[in-house]
């Protein structure tokens, strides 16, 4: 969120290891992956991604407060961990007014 409006729909894809009591969890600084790392000990090593620009369907629209078939970025991530797995990541971006950094 920025300016109490939001600006991404991230969906995270975790690998099947063991993370005993993650739903439970109350994420360090709001961050899984600040919690992954202290909590877990699982660390982001590399990341690759690929960008599409696409329209905004309606849900996705409502969400990030835009009009449907508005453009925004689709970012597909797939991190790679210390722990010989990765995650995967879709990112649905509004980047009308704040640019994707990272």
């Amino acid at each position: 969120m920025v300016n109490d409006k939001a600006t991404v729909i991230e969906q995270l894809f975790l690998p099947n290891i063991q993370l005993p009591g993650f739903t439970m969890t109350t994420f360090i600084n709001d961050s899984v992956f600040e919690t992954l790392q202290q909590a877990y000990h699982l660390e982001i090593t590399g990341c690759e991604q690929i960008l599409h620009a696409i329209k905004a369907d309606g849900e996705v629209a409502f969400i990030l407060g835009l009009e449907e078939d508005a453009p925004i970025l689709e970012v597909f991530r797939r991190y790679k961990t210390n722990h010989d797995s990765y995650i995967y990541a879709k990112l649905l971006c509004n980047t009308s007014h704040f640019p994707l950094i990272g």
